[in-house]
């Protein structure tokens, strides 16, 4: 079973840095991180909007040019890259592309998956309304890029059509029943890996605090990775 570090959060450095994915790289770990474009047409990985949260600065990416967001600390996708090659071996790279309307970023993320050679390391998914917008684009003219659908819980999604569209199922929940056979013996008959998100980092999941009992439902079930902003400790766990 594979270990997703969410955003790459660690107790060192800051989510979805530069610091913080070659920690993970370093780690052994894949990592899930978000992929947005600045101004000047460059991807660049954050997961919010606007720096308010993460530096206390409230532009928006969209608005800043790649010199602005390097000095604020917000790392390019392409060093992205480079740091996988160097450091990150096999890892996996679930890719959210925080906005599908302008196609543009999809294209581009895919243009640079294609220069580094990583199509074969990495999938590519949007959430919610999204998810199949992105899916049917991504095949339509991409064919050979690996996606994931995003099933949150009681999805109108979870049919045998929508899986075998989808290399990965990125599935989520809240109530904690919404994980369970049915939907990892679909996905193995149409062949599709299952990522589930642990509880601790999804809004309104009533195991938030009791992450570890989820984790071991998700093991049982044999999910073929856990998301988690806790990489080190799921691994501990899994060893015992």
């Amino acid at each position: 079973m594979k270990i997703i570090s969410h955003r790459a959060i660690n107790e060192k450095y800051p989510e979805n840095s530069l610091p913080s994915i070659q920690w993970a790289f370093e780690s052994g770990y894949g990592i899930e991180i978000d992929i947005r474009i600045n101004k000047n047409g460059n991807l660049v990985v954050i997961h919010d909007e606007d720096c308010m949260r993460l530096f206390n600065d409230p532009r928006k990416v969209i608005k800043m040019n790649d010199k602005e967001c390097k000095d604020i600390g917000i790392c390019s996708f392409e060093d992205v890259c480079v740091s996988y090659i160097k450091i990150g071996k096999e890892a996996t790279l679930a890719l959210h592309i925080k906005d599908i309307n302008e196609f543009l970023v999809v294209e581009k993320t895919i243009s640079i998956l294609n220069k580094y050679n990583l199509k074969d390391n990495c999938f590519i998914f949007a959430v919610d309304d999204q998810t199949i917008p992105l899916i049917n684009k991504v095949k339509e003219k991409y064919p050979q890029i690996k996606v994931a659908l995003h099933l949150p819980e009681n999805s109108h999604l979870f049919n045998e059509e929508n899986f075998e569209k989808a290399d990965v199922i990125w599935i989520d929940e809240e109530s904690g029943n919404w994980i369970n056979n049915k939907i990892v013996d679909l996905a193995k008959k149409t062949n599709s890996q299952v990522f589930c998100m642990s509880p601790e980092f999804v809004p309104n999941n009533i195991f938030r605090k009791n992450y570890k009992q989820k984790w071991i439902e998700f093991i049982n079930l044999g999910v073929n990775a856990i998301i988690t902003d806790y990489a080190d400790e799921l691994r501990e766990f899994v060893s015992e």
